[in-house]
């Protein structure tokens, strides 16, 4: 998994920017820097401006993951170039489970170039590694048609 990750700036500094493919990266970090007891209980929801938001079921979450939040911060820039995220906002989402997405179908995907589907598949994570591509296959879709 560190392999992909280490690879990931690599590989998108070969691509031109997109601040899409860059938050999906950003939310993909997040899902495997937090671990599984907080992803299960937190859904990534924006980032801009280096700013990573996450919904939290509760106040209690909320409180919690703000002490956590320097800590996540190093872990994910870590994993996706330094400087990348500057803060983590925390809103308070009571519905959060309500509203957490399927998975992608990776048949859905498109043409994905074999480098980057290479680099995919060392991602353990399946919802993960769905992420990453289909990230991958809407910054060159809309590449294609620029």
């Amino acid at each position: 998994m560190n392999q992909i990750f280490n690879a990931i700036p690599s590989a998108l500094n070969r691509l031109e920017p997109n601040a899409e493919l860059g938050a999906a990266v950003v939310m993909a970090a997040w899902l495997r820097c937090s671990g599984d007891k907080i992803s299960q209980r937190t859904r990534p929801v924006g980032f801009s401006e280096k700013r990573l938001t996450i919904a939290v079921a509760d106040e209690t979450w909320r409180r919690h993951l703000e002490s956590l939040s320097p800590e996540l911060l190093g872990q994910i820039n870590v994993a996706v170039g330094h400087g990348s995220v500057n803060f983590i906002e925390f809103l308070v989402d009571p519905n959060l489970n309500d509203h957490r997405s399927s998975p992608i179908e990776t048949d859905q995907l498109g043409d994905v170039p074999p480098p980057v589907v290479d680099a995919a598949k060392a991602i353990r994570d399946e919802n993960l590694r769905e992420t990453f591509l289909a990230a991958a296959a809407v910054y060159l879709d809309k590449g294609r048609r620029s």
